[in-house]
């Protein structure tokens, strides 16, 4: 018969029948919206995917794939698939929809969702490969194929002919022509899940065991607490002023947040995270099939501590069905040695973790805004093969406002869609909504009346005339010395460079004054312990760049920050006197220049975004918190209507034109140096340091446990990792040693409660006071 894998060996009918029962029960585990809206495109797409695996090259390849020595292209069975996949469409006059949806998912499904246009797309596809599809197809066994996969295919096709009319086809049926962009949109996305839905059925019944492959077809979910859960765990903690407000807060927005895309405009310190942990909870298993539980996040530290109130919410018992998706997540391996008798079923153990994983299959997902960006608008196999749980899913956005504009036509659209067509929900939380969701409702009941009732801070705005950086050392430094001893205050600067001058200034004169420094320069594993410390609430200082500014749930008396977007300042600003332990918490807004005259900010801001909030400030003297939400109005609404909000970013991802790089827009492509400081680990007892176990793992000779081993080392490796910008005079290997895929910073450019110390500051400041 006819194979499809060598290990474990799979005959081609047995794995096609694998991978239509895997997309059934994906399918179940969606309502029939999304069910209905896929079935017909995804039968098609599991009976066409494999047939190019039938060819003489491909079987004589996967009879032996370590004796096979010929050109890796003669073998490859995709362009057979899709050449298949057109001849029986076009033969059947097939919707073009249908047509394009499933051809782009049968030519990729082991590479990237492809492009409409252009040398690498879909109209151009066929004719790439015409020195091997027309050998592969002249021994093709039409008869065999039929016979064991029950698949009829079209006799004496022609692959120039079906080449010169695919192309063809393709260019009568131009994505822009056929669609306008709310179609395009929509049609984008259901491609996508259908790729989604493909990928990870084809690899289900490779990945899992028999007692798991069972589970899963069976495709029940765990059972979630019910929401009454959330006001226990409430009353267990110590009570505080805003206990009561929180409570019926929560109550009102549960009931009122009934559309698909819901807002919640709140001061910060008001408990979004348990609203909507309620949410979510009152939500997911009253629906049938129950809903996935989606958290997103922007930043790590938020996570550690989102994570760490959903566990304790939902107890030991269903610890389990959490899922952290982000670079320190851990996962739970299985160990054995290789000569263990159960070495086998370790591996499959291991294989299956790996697998649920990579596809979401928790009920409760808590991931980074990267993360769910790219399941929603990446091209990459990766992370499309997460894509489908966004349907019927129940996402809860945390500090909506980290999402910069350029990306605010693309998500708005998406997010209409999803709920439209795919029956996503979702709650979007932060005290400073930048407004582009264009359907969505506020369930937040009268934020302006709730806004007006905190008074927590005020905002002295000193930021008219700008401060060098080294009198702004200078007035800090003194200060630390008398006027913060005893006291809780924070400095939030706007570059790593800046924030090491101050704190290398106020090192000398805080005296017992505890001082903590968090930057990019400090290994995560550095802030996460910092920022636990902090949150005991005693005395201390805090210099810190931008990375603590939203979401972190820490309690400040005094707050810094140097000039930035409004959004930014309102964040920064949440954190100080967040629990009303005192009357009115100060925060100063300065602006601060580098020695050269620039300033700050514009070193990293959006000039645009710095005007306007210049402007919606000019009048004022101070701006205290009960006004945040009216000015924070005015600054959004200037954005939207100056700035690029990218309809061009989302024409170019609707149309297929380009792939949406997520990571660009983001700002997390430039070229960095990331190096791994080892002398700061502190291994688990009985757990061996990174030093040995990177080697040992780099050794292994299979391709797919070398890969699982240096996964199982992956969290322990971010948590040790720092990065720089590439820039002039900044050479790695002067201060690094390999070891495998990373650089090892070598001893002395590292120091705990410093970070990187790569060069020296000039600031004498310290000196010049003592």
């Amino acid at each position: 018969m006819l194979q499809s894998h060598y290990q474990p060996d799979k005959c081609l009918a047995d794995h096609v029948a694998e991978v239509r029962l895997a997309a059934e029960a994906i399918l179940r585990r969606h309502s029939p919206l999304v069910a209905e809206n896929l079935r017909t495109l995804l039968k098609y797409a599991v009976a066409f995917h494999d047939l190019g695996k039938a060819t003489a090259q491909f079987q004589a390849y996967i009879a032996n794939p370590k004796a096979y020595k010929k050109p890796p292209e003669g073998k490859a069975h995709a362009p057979v698939s899709l050449f298949w996949w057109l001849a029986y469409a076009f033969e059947n006059k097939l919707a073009w929809r249908t047509v394009t949806a499933v051809a782009a998912v049968v030519w990729q499904h082991h590479g990237n969702f492809p492009s409409y246009g252009g040398q690498n797309g879909l109209q151009m596809d066929l004719g790439k490969y015409e020195n091997t599809l027309p050998k592969q197809l002249a021994s093709y066994p039409i008869q065999q194929v039929g016979t064991e996969l029950a698949t009829e295919l079209p006799q004496d096709t022609d692959w120039s002919e079906l080449d010169f009319a695919a192309e063809a086809y393709f260019y009568d049926h131009d994505l822009a022509s056929e669609l306008n962009l709310t179609e395009a949109v929509v049609f984008r996305l259901q491609s996508q899940m259908l790729f989604s839905v493909l990928l990870e059925a084809d690899r289900a019944m490779l990945a899992l065991d028999q007692v798991r492959a069972a589970s899963y077809l069976n495709g029940t979910m765990e059972t979630l607490p019910d929401s009454a859960v959330v006001a226990a765990f409430c009353r267990k903690k110590p009570p505080t002023s805003l206990s009561n407000q929180q409570t019926e807060i929560r109550r009102e927005v549960v009931a009122r947040a009934q559309a698909a895309i819901n807002t919640v405009t709140l001061p910060t310190g008001l408990g979004k995270t348990l609203i909507g942990a309620e949410w979510l909870l009152a939500n997911a298993s009253c629906a049938k099939p129950p809903r996935k539980c989606i958290i997103v996040l922007p930043f790590l530290s938020i996570i550690d501590q989102t994570a760490s109130e959903y566990r304790a919410l939902f107890g030991p018992e269903l610890a389990d069905t959490i899922q952290e998706a982000h670079s320190l997540a851990q996962r739970n391996y299985l160990a054995s040695d290789a000569d263990d008798a159960n070495s086998e079923t370790v591996k499959s153990e291991n294989r299956a973790q790996d697998f649920q994983a990579e596809i979401w299959h928790h009920p409760v997902i808590i991931t980074t805004f990267d993360q769910f960006l790219c399941a929603l608008f990446s091209s990459m196999g990766r992370h499309l093969l997460k894509a489908h749980q966004l349907a019927d899913a129940l996402v809860v956005m945390d500090e909506i406002q980290a999402v910069p504009p350029a990306l605010w036509a693309p998500l708005s659209q998406a997010m209409d869609a999803m709920a439209e067509e795919f029956g996503m929900r979702s709650l979007v939380m932060s005290a400073t909504q930048p407004g582009f969701l264009e359907n969505a409702r506020e369930a937040a009941p009268n934020p302006e009346s709730i806004f007006q009732q905190r008074q927590r801070y005020r905002i002295l705005l000193q930021n008219n005339s700008v401060l060098s950086i080294d009198d702004f050392c200078l007035k800090c430094a003194r200060r630390a010395q008398q006027e913060w001893q005893g006291n809780r205050v924070m400095i939030v600067l706007n570059t790593r460079r800046s924030a090491r001058q101050v704190r290398d200034a106020v090192e000398e004169t805080c005296g017992n004054l505890p001082l903590y420094f968090l930057s990019a320069d400090v290994i995560p594993q550095e802030r996460l312990e910092l920022i636990a410390k902090i949150r005991e609430n005693q005395p201390c200082l805090v210099v810190a760049t931008q990375c603590i500014e939203a979401g972190v749930d820490i309690d400040l008396n005094l707050v810094i920050r140097d000039f930035a977007p409004l959004d930014s300042i309102i964040q920064v600003a949440g954190r100080c006197n967040r629990r009303s332990r005192q009357s009115r918490g100060i925060v100063e807004l300065v602006h601060l220049c580098a020695s050269n005259g620039k300033p700050f900010a514009s070193m990293i801001y959006d000039n645009i975004l710095l005007q306007e909030t210049k402007a919606v400030l000019s009048e004022l003297a101070e701006l205290p918190e009960e006004k945040t939400l009216t000015v924070s109005k005015d600054y959004f609404s200037r954005i939207r209507s100056k700035k690029d909000t990218g309809l061009n970013l989302l024409k170019q991802w609707a149309y297929w034109d380009e792939p949406l790089n997520v990571a660009r827009v983001l700002g997390k492509d430039n070229e960095k140096h990331e190096f791994l400081v080892l002398s700061e680990e502190r291994p688990m007892p009985g757990e061996p340091p990174l030093r040995e176990e990177i080697p040992k793992a780099l050794a292994i000779e299979d391709r797919w446990e070398r890969k699982q081993s240096l996964r199982v080392l992956a969290p322990r490796i971010a948590r040790l990792s720092v990065s720089v910008w590439s820039r002039p005079g900044l050479i790695p290997e002067e201060i690094s040693t390999p070891l495998g895929f990373w650089n090892v910073l070598n001893d002395g450019y590292y120091k705990a409660g410093h970070g990187l110390v790569l060069e020296q500051t000039t600031t004498t400041t310290a000196s010049l006071i003592l």
